[in-house]
């Protein structure tokens, strides 16, 4: 990345789009015949049809842009995603209609391998799951292009645990080995991806059955809500002095730790704990003055 440059990732709805779709084409089409010792023309004809299949089948993309202030930035990748799995050439374990399927049974059997697998890993379902169908971004972007485009599509769509993606005759390419796994490994192992990651940024498993697994909790902590104690205090001042200082000009500097230790049977603080911080709190209260929120009522 150059001095200065910011990427900024914008999840779009492809077919919605035709200024990203025609820039899009036309770099994959530069790109590809100025690598191909194949005809120029018939390269063109065939990408341009391979891409207006991904166009039509994504449920999502997002187009990567360096960020040039308030002009529009030159788009430097593209990631589009779909809710089953690219042309396989035929393979038949991996249909349309069935890789969720396949999907499961192959996850029975690397579980009976590696003697249980790990109960961490979220199951992989239609619901939860999308395939990336396509990505390609400039050479000296690949890597952040990659990553902004991944925290985008978890951020857009927040059921999504896993992006799946297939490649069974040359296995994985930089960037893709930094954000992906094999299927085998993330089913046995789920539960150490995170303290693993940093150390397998090049030095991805081969995946027997051609599938790669990026997980949410690699670009969006998983949060867990649990009733507020005293010691999140510390934790969530900075949160809420982030948002206004009001409050606390309002209420003292100690009222958290007063709404904390106030919870009764009636009155209850519920915090949201993401990588063993309070990042969120809520108070909610069952003691209502109804009279009065009538009066303030239309």
């Amino acid at each position: 990345r150059s001095a200065g440059e910011d990427f900024d990732a914008l999840a779009v709805l492809v077919a919605a789009d035709p200024a990203v779709r025609h820039t899009v084409t036309s770099q994959f089409v530069r790109a590809r015949i100025s690598s191909s010792s194949s005809d120029e023309d018939e390269v063109r004809g065939e990408l341009r049809e391979k891409l207006e299949d991904v166009f039509h089948s994504a449920l999502l993309a997002v187009t990567l842009c360096v960020d040039a202030g308030d002009e529009e930035g030159e788009v430097v990748g593209f990631a589009a995603f779909a809710d089953r799995p690219p042309n396989l050439g035929g393979d038949p374990d991996l249909a349309v209609n069935e890789w969720h399927r396949w999907v499961a049974g192959e996850r029975e059997q690397v579980a009976k391998k590696s003697g249980g697998g790990d109960a961490a890993a979220p199951e992989i379902t239609t619901h939860n799951t999308i395939w990336m169908s396509c990505f390609a971004a400039a050479a000296v972007h690949q890597h952040e292009a990659m990553e902004s485009a991944l925290q985008a599509v978890f951020s857009t769509l927040p059921r999504l645990e896993t992006v799946l993606v297939h490649d069974q005759q040359q296995g994985l390419q930089a960037p893709l080995k930094s954000a992906f796994r094999a299927f085998d490994d993330y089913v046995a192992n789920s539960s150490k991806q995170a303290a693993a990651s940093e150390e397998r940024k090049e030095d991805v498993t081969t995946s027997r059955n051609g599938v790669y697994v990026c997980e949410r909790q690699q670009y969006i902590p998983r949060v867990v809500i649990r009733e507020a104690r005293v010691e999140d205090h510390d934790d969530l001042v900075p949160v809420f002095n982030q948002q206004s200082q009001v409050l606390t000009e309002d209420y003292g500097e100690f009222f958290l730790a007063n709404i904390i230790q106030a919870q009764s049977e009636h009155t209850k603080a519920l915090v949201a704990e993401a990588n063993g911080r309070a990042v969120g709190l809520i108070s909610l209260t069952d003691d209502i003055d109804l009279r009065i929120l009538q009066q303030c009522s239309d």
